[in-house]
């Protein structure tokens, strides 16, 4: 059952004499609804155990609306929560008390909902107003991942077959390349605040999840939903995602989402509401073509001047003001010219000893190309590098040790992150998600001068040059303050 707190005020179960039967969602023009909850990562590996806890909130407003069914802006915003973790590595390496929370994760997408629940993913040209009609390009939504939060949530929909179905029944949805969702609505309905819903549950897995002999590897999902016969809304819902290896559980997500009050916009609110919202995706989708077409940095300044002009215009915002702030964001992450990956070649050498000369190199900012950072150009204090790799568990709090670092010791000591792989947008957007300062690096040719197999891996390395220190053990709240410990004794 989905974990609704003290949303409940009342829960009961009603017999149900007649069958009842369920429906996709009768929604009217310029309806909105929010949806809040929370979405919890947990990984099981006895070598890289974590959880990691996000905000969801999702806002639905209804465009439009017919009797085949509606079309619907849906804003996903992800906030991540304070890690204990990484709060403690930002005390420790800085010796106060620095905020380690990082930026909201924004999607703002338009969708159609058809009288079963089901859904797809409206892509219509990039030009205000938006026309959507029959024309409209379309696509399937993105599957939901097992690994981590789904950056678009539709639980709120729940997809029904053709065919007429009620409490009691059983019923299955296919999704493509993975097993069928197989549905069941017990039945009885409960009082959920106030209104009946029916209690409904899914069930999706791969082949042979519950023989780890046969299949070593496999996920399972669940679903736990409160929804109303009366007009299809989804009230509440739980959803589950399981990972295993062999015979022990490796990894789950559970995202959990409460309706709360909503609202109905008609004429100046629900002009004003969708406005916002084209602006919104037509920015976004603007923002698209130029990364794909390569745009200079002058092209970029100006469309991100469209966006800050609509923004000054309308100071006051709506409940989608989100998904603009998200747009200036990137236009902000994105405004340096691309940059050409270099390949890397296998690591066959051994690291810098303690004691050796620390090898030299020179670096591109992966924000400013033209901005670079020689090793052997800041000699006469010490530095600290870091190779660390964007997206991986470990990699946030990498950085946050990095910007702790940098702001305690930013004129006494040099703080280079490096950058491994191919991929210098990831290291730049999520050095922009989180918001922080210290500037960051391509090391993709420097990780075979300094062996590095692992990561993250740390070195200190004093002001003429020779390593004094070196980490490659992980990341926790003692690495900031070995760090710390290490520069103070060069500084002395």
């Amino acid at each position: 059952m989905p974990t609704v707190g003290l949303a409940i005020l009342a829960l009961a179960v009603t017999p149900t004499a007649d069958k009842i039967g369920l429906s996709g969602p009768r929604f009217e023009k310029g309806e909105e609804f929010v949806y809040r909850g929370e979405v919890v990562e947990t990984s099981d590996r006895l070598d890289t155990r974590f959880t990691k806890k996000y905000g969801l909130d999702v806002r639905v407003f209804v465009l439009e609306a017919g009797k085949d069914g509606c079309d619907c802006a849906v804003m996903t915003v992800l906030t991540p929560k304070a890690d204990a973790r990484i709060t403690e590595a930002m005390k420790a390496a800085s010796g106060g008390g620095q905020s380690a929370d990082a930026a909201a994760a924004v999607r703002l997408d338009l969708v159609r909902v058809d009288s079963r629940g089901q859904v797809v993913v409206l892509q219509p040209e990039a030009k205000r107003p938006l026309t959507l009609d029959e024309k409209t390009a379309k696509a399937a939504p993105p599957p939901i991942p097992n690994d981590g939060p789904t950056a678009l949530e539709l639980g709120m929909f729940l997809p029904l077959p053709i065919t007429s179905v009620g409490v009691g029944d059983t019923w299955d949805t296919a999704e493509p390349n993975r097993p069928p969702v197989v549905w069941s609505a017990a039945r009885q309905t409960v009082i959920w605040n106030g209104r009946r819903v029916a209690d409904v549950t899914g069930l999706q897995q791969t082949d042979g999840y519950d023989s780890p002999k046969k299949a070593r590897f496999g996920w399972q999902r669940t679903e736990a939903i409160y929804v109303s016969p009366a007009d299809g809304m989804v009230s509440a819902f739980t959803r589950t995602l399981v990972r295993r290896e062999g015979s022990e559980q490796v990894g789950t997500v559970k995202t959990t989402l409460e309706l709360q009050p909503s609202n109905r916009h008609s004429e100046i609110k629900y002009r004003v509401t969708r406005a916002e919202i084209e602006a919104a995706w037509a920015f976004a989708a603007e923002l698209d073509q130029l990364r794909a077409g390569r745009a200079k940095p002058d092209v970029l300044n100006a469309h991100r001047s469209e966006v800050v002009r609509f923004t000054e215009q309308r100071p006051t915002g709506t409940g989608f003001r989100p998904a603009i702030d998200a747009v200036l964001r990137r236009f902000e992450a994105n405004a340096a010219p691309p940059v050409t990956v270099r390949a890397t070649a296998p690591t066959v050498a051994e690291p810098p000893a303690v004691g050796k000369p620390a090898p030299d190199f020179t670096c591109a900012d992966v924000d400013k190309p033209t901005s670079r950072v020689r090793l052997s150009g800041v000699r006469g204090k010490p530095a600290v590098v870091v190779f660390f790799k964007p997206g991986s568990e470990t990699s946030e709090e990498t950085l946050t040790v990095c910007e702790a670092l940098f702001r305690k010791y930013g004129g006494k000591a040099s703080v280079i992150p490096l950058s491994l792989g191919n991929d210098l947008a990831a290291a730049s957007k999520q050095k922009a998600d989180l918001k922080y300062t210290v500037p960051v690096f391509d090391g993709s040719e420097v990780r075979e001068k300094y062996a590095v197999k692992s990561y993250p891996q740390f070195f200190v390395i004093d002001g003429e040059g020779t390593v004094r220190w070196s980490f490659d053990a992980g990341i926790g709240p003692e690495v900031g303050s070995l760090v710390k410990k290490e520069l103070e004794k060069l500084l002395k």
